[in-house]
């Protein structure tokens, strides 16, 4: 990297990295915004993001990048700014309902949900919000099964049958994942927190991080798929 960044937060654009805000290696909070090329293994620095911040969460939506609340340093914020990545400019969008440091951020039907994290008042969170295109704003939008700060979330398919068992074409659980069914079919993996996870056709991974207490743990989840699971 050209700089030390910690607390920054990276999305994959375009097969090319995008690393955002974070704190520098005085502890300060940044707007840096650096973008990583593959083929050159090179750093360019693009526009800076408008507001200096870190633990926030990106998303991609309609090929731009959506940079949700943070933390400025005392403040959580629920601040919004948009990227765009063809025009390396950023504007500002629609502000959350509720401040979010480390909340969880996914995209589904062309909508971004945001779930968890940690508010002003310090309280870890398992609201939910959602925002509707058509009307430029966010909304409730249901809670996380339990309060989450700083967790990660894998969409998949529908995961859940009428028995309650949780599968994904043919496929056994095993750990601890959290499943949130949406009356739309798609489900959302919840890990515990400051931790990895990943998605891929046969399995969810989950390493360690925090749960709403605020307590490390180094537990991890898979999710694989089966040739045998139950129908």
């Amino acid at each position: 990297l050209p700089s030390e960044v910690n607390h920054g937060t990276a999305i994959n654009v375009s097969g090319r990295i995008l690393l955002v805000g974070g704190r520098n290696s005085s502890n300060q909070k940044t707007n840096q915004v650096l973008e990583l090329d593959p083929s050159t293994s090179q750093w360019t620095q693009k526009a800076p993001m408008p507001t200096p911040r870190y633990g926030m969460k990106l998303v991609s939506l309609q090929n731009k990048v959506w940079a949700i609340g943070g933390k400025d340093g005392a403040t959580h914020l629920n601040k919004v700014e948009i990227y765009d990545p063809t025009a390396d400019s950023w504007t500002t969008g629609p502000s959350l309902v509720t401040e979010r440091y480390f909340g969880s951020a996914w995209v589904a039907h062309g909508k971004i949900y945001v779930g968890g994290g940690r508010s002003n008042s310090n309280s870890f969170l398992n609201s939910i919000e959602v925002y509707e295109p058509s009307s430029n704003q966010w909304m409730a939008s249901g809670v996380l099964p339990e309060n989450k700060f700083a967790a990660e979330v894998a969409v998949a398919g529908k995961l859940v049958d009428r028995k309650g068992r949780t599968k994904l074409a043919g496929a056994n659980f095993e750990g601890s994942f959290q499943c949130l069914e949406e009356s739309f079919g798609l489900s959302f993996f919840i890990s515990g927190g400051f931790g990895a996870s990943f998605f891929s056709s046969s399995m969810v991974f989950s390493s360690f991080g925090l749960g709403g207490g605020g307590l490390a743990n180094s537990t991890h989840s898979i999710f694989r798929k089966s040739h045998n699971s139950p129908s």
